[in-house]
């Protein structure tokens, strides 16, 4: 079942490059957009599981995309490739979070086995294509239970807002928080932080707020990393709390191309 699904996702991509192609052979266009949306899917479902899938759908994308470059005529087009999972392939990650926690920079209050279990039970099903669809099964017969459920876990949330303090990853997108510290201390933690990455971790690029995103750094993250090599992943048991912003979709046709997965794997 894996394997067809492989197939399925390579022959849509395929099918998607040749209606592209034949309408631009035949006149000129002033804007002309093609989204490959299954590489997504690939990614997300066979990273840490089928890696072998993933090298050999990228094979089949860039072909595509060699196809789409060798029939334009670069000579009065601008073209943009632009991916909000970048253009590699990483070989490792590593947990953020841990990291930070582990020198100092991140405090968790004592988290409950039950809401524990729960949070990666959640993030499990949420990467998963057969348990998701077996858990969506289920919450169609259970709905009373699960709205009862759903809004336990609301409350949980709002009462324990603060349970993290100091430097976070909310997600594996690239984006640190600093939160519920003095300004001063965010500050201090930012700067330390920047220049521990920098010295220990140098394949990763640390960005502060303002060099990002200028006037709306106060809605923004405080740091966002990048890396051509690796991917960042949290743990999934850790209280987080939903952004409305991701910095590395954000950002992508500010900065040269570079790989930001939604990799679950921690090294």
């Amino acid at each position: 079942m894996e394997y067809t699904s492989l197939e399925v996702c390579i022959k849509a991509t395929i099918q998607k490059t040749a209606p592209f192609l034949e309408p631009s052979r035949r006149a000129k266009w002033m804007l002309g957009i093609i989204v490959y949306t299954h590489s997504d899917r690939i990614q997300h479902r066979f990273l840490e599981t089928r890696f072998s899938f993933v090298e050999k759908y990228y094979e089949v994308l860039d072909t595509c995309m060699a196809r789409l470059l060798d029939e334009t005529d670069l000579s009065n087009t601008i073209v943009f490739i632009v991916s909000d999972h970048g253009f590699k392939i990483p070989k490792a990650a590593f947990s953020v979070n841990t990291q930070l926690a582990g020198r100092g920079y991140l405090s968790v209050d004592p988290i409950p086995t039950k809401s524990r279990v729960a949070r990666i039970v959640k993030h499990t099903l949420s990467n998963n294509y057969t348990l998701l669809t077996i858990a969506r099964k289920a919450a169609k017969m259970l709905r009373p239970t699960l709205r009862r459920s759903i809004e336990q876990a609301r409350q949980e949330t709002r009462n324990k807002s603060r349970a993290v303090k100091g430097a976070y990853m909310p997600s594996e997108d690239g984006t640190i928080y600093i939160v519920n510290v003095a300004d001063e201390v965010r500050r201090v933690l930012a700067d330390r932080i920047t220049e521990e990455i920098r010295r220990h971790l140098p394949e990763v690029k640390v960005h502060r707020a303002i060099e990002v995103y200028g006037v709306a750094q106060n809605e923004a993250p405080d740091l966002v990393l990048e890396s051509d090599s690796l991917a960042f992943s949290v743990d999934p048991a850790l209280p987080l709390r939903l952004r409305t912003m991701r910095a590395t979709h954000a950002r992508e046709n500010i900065h040269s191309p570079r790989f930001t997965t939604g990799n679950r794997a921690g090294v």
